[in-house]
């Protein structure tokens, strides 16, 4: 997050941090977007940093948002496919809370959760990117 610069022009995009995950409170400041972590689409958003909780699995639309370091995106093709997705890992979802952990701050990262979604038979193309 060293990199995201506040803004007030309208080159600025709003940032999206872990508080606002499944919240419709809106989005925080305007950044200068940078290339990692913009994302657009429909999208199911999960803390990377901090316990995921079930209602943080709510598939969203957004236009285009710089995500913080401590959330992860994933896009999907549409509405239905995020819902179905979410169905799927609400049906694990011990198993896939147990993917966080750590002696500070709980986290986890986009391959463990890459390597869970291809477990329960979601295909995840173009993560990381």
């Amino acid at each position: 997050m060293h990199e995201v610069e506040e803004t007030r022009g309208s080159a600025g995009v709003p940032l999206l941090h872990t508080t606002m995950i499944g919240r419709s409170q809106g989005s925080g400041p305007l950044v200068l977007p940078i290339r990692r972590g913009l994302v657009e689409g429909h999208l199911v958003l999960i803390p990377r940093v901090g316990l995921p909780k079930r209602w943080h699995l709510t598939p969203t639309f957004l236009g285009k948002h710089q995500l913080s370091d401590c959330v992860i995106a994933m896009r999907f093709r549409g509405p239905e496919v995020a819902n179905e997705v979410c169905r799927l890992i609400r049906g694990r979802f011990e198993e896939f809370r147990a993917l966080w952990g750590g002696t500070g701050a709980q986290y986890t990262t986009i391959a463990k959760v890459v390597r869970f979604l291809q477990g329960i038979g979601v295909s995840c193309v173009g993560y990381g990117k």
